[in-house]
């Protein structure tokens, strides 16, 4: 089966050199086209792109790739999995510590109170889950044609702060139009950021010492990162 995709680059004007390497080959792929957008606020940028990607275009996914995150190599092969929504695993970080963006709705998809919390089931091939970050995200052209715009959106609380970022409100939008998330666990795109090195050496030993399960999720809870004892 044979897909043409899209790839975003939603930008300040300014990429890692890594991704810029991986764009040039991935740019080699002549069912392949790169369009770079630097709107502002990245809710807006992100708008813009899809807007390119349906109305200027024909491709069937759009894979949008933050230029802070270096995709796998091997990033079209998650086309094969054929899903609406699928991710590499993506690493952020929260107090210092590394985790991976992927989440489902907690107390549960139907509750009320719902909100996306961290993932903390078994790791599989293919991970079907309630939402994940956009920083390197293969959408079909599908979702788009059954969400209604704005497709990315922060929402912010009655005190004007930020309530959900545009990423995970992305993912309550399609998992209400009925769509899931797919994470292809053997892929992992690298994400870049600026880190204190004294805390370098305090997050090795943290991980040296601490299960890999408690410290990515079981410590993710009401996004609160504490050492276990």
């Amino acid at each position: 089966m044979i897909f043409l995709p899209l790839i975003g680059i939603p930008h300040q004007g300014e990429l890692r050199t890594e991704l810029v390497d991986k764009l040039l080959a991935f740019n080699q792929n002549e069912d392949v086209d790169i369009y770079f957008s630097s709107k502002t606020p990245v809710d807006c940028n992100r708008n813009h792109i899809v807007n390119h990607f349906m109305e200027e275009t024909d491709h069937e996914y759009l894979i949008m790739v933050d230029d802070d995150i270096v995709p796998p190599g091997d990033l079209l092969d998650i086309l094969e999995y054929d899903k609406p929504i699928m991710t590499p695993i993506i690493f952020s970080m929260r107090d210092g510590i590394p985790y991976p963006v992927v989440t489902v709705f907690k107390p549960s998809p139907d509750s009320e109170d719902r909100q996306l919390k961290a993932y903390g089931g078994d790791q599989e091939e293919l991970m079907e889950v309630h939402g994940a970050g956009t920083g390197c995200i293969i959408i079909h052209r599908e979702v788009f044609e059954t969400l209604e715009q704005p497709y990315f959106e922060f929402k912010k609380g009655d005190n004007g702060e930020l309530n959900t970022g545009e990423d995970m409100q992305f993912s309550v939008k399609a998992y209400d139009a009925g769509y899931n998330t797919y994470v292809a666990s053997e892929y992992v795109a690298g994400h870049y950021t600026v880190m204190n090195l004294e805390f370098v050496t305090k997050l090795m030993d943290l991980a040296v010492n601490t299960k890999k399960e408690d410290m990515y999720y079981s410590n993710l809870e009401n996004n609160e990162i504490q050492r276990q004892a």
